[in-house]
């Protein structure tokens, strides 16, 4: 009676081109799901674009937290605060797909920015990231 059998060679490489196939799926997976969160930052900022315009437009053209004590500290209102001044345009306020979590008992971390730069009286407020992972530039910011 002859007994067929893999041998161990055949079998090696089975699994190496088995481990292969599958190395290559793995990377292209991990471009895409990089892809996806770069789409899922500029939706967000978007959004959040759109939250702080209609803000700016409800209230006599001041930006979210910018009053008169803001322009002359330079202090802009934290993510938290922002937040809730946002709320009737947009709930909850998006957070970064990767680098955004709530920590139990500390403050959110949303790995978004809102900064200004003033000059001669008039201000550019900015709103983005400088954490895109798919681009040669890794910042994108929306600026008033």
């Amino acid at each position: 009676m002859k007994r067929s059998a893999f041998t161990l060679i055949e079998l090696l490489v089975v699994i190496s081109i088995i481990s292969l196939l599958s190395s290559v799926v793995l990377s292209s997976l991990s471009t895409a799901r990089a892809k996806a969160r770069d789409a899922r930052r500029m939706s967000d900022l978007r959004q959040i674009n759109t939250a702080v315009l209609m803000y700016q437009m409800d209230n006599n053209g001041n930006y979210p937290g910018l009053s008169e004590e803001h322009y002359r500290s330079r202090e802009l209102p934290s993510w938290n605060s922002l937040a809730t001044i946002l709320r009737p345009y947009i709930f909850p306020l998006p957070v970064d797909p990767k680098n955004g979590q709530q920590v139990p008992g500390e403050e959110r971390t949303y790995g978004y920015e809102y900064n200004y730069s003033c000059n001669d009286g008039s201000c550019i407020v900015r709103i983005g990231t400088d954490d895109m992972e798919t681009t040669q530039n890794p910042k994108f910011y929306v600026s008033y």
